[in-house]
């Protein structure tokens, strides 16, 4: 499990509580941020496929600008998809 708070992202991430602004320009050229929500398992079901829901994924190189936790207080958590090549970017 990994905190998430504002900064570059050094792997792929899946929000699994919280919500976060990402800037992924270095991903798609887009220069607006972008609100990733979390991973909700009763809505998207029990198997996840980073393809699918790319709302809830938070790319290696990417930039975090804000994050916020489930509740008051408590920051976003997020568990580790993937490192070095296997990620993203590559």
């Amino acid at each position: 499990m990994v905190l998430v708070s504002p900064g570059k992202v050094c792997c792929d991430l899946v929000l699994l509580e919280g919500e976060c602004v990402v800037d992924e320009t270095v991903l798609t050229g887009e220069s607006v941020p972008v609100r990733k929500t979390c991973y909700d398992i009763e809505l998207h079901g029990a198997t996840y496929r980073p393809d699918t829901f790319g709302n809830c994924m938070l790319y290696n190189g990417t930039v975090v600008a804000a994050s916020r936790g489930g509740a008051p207080g408590r920051q976003a958590v997020a568990i580790v998809a993937a490192t070095s090549f296997n990620t993203a970017k590559g």
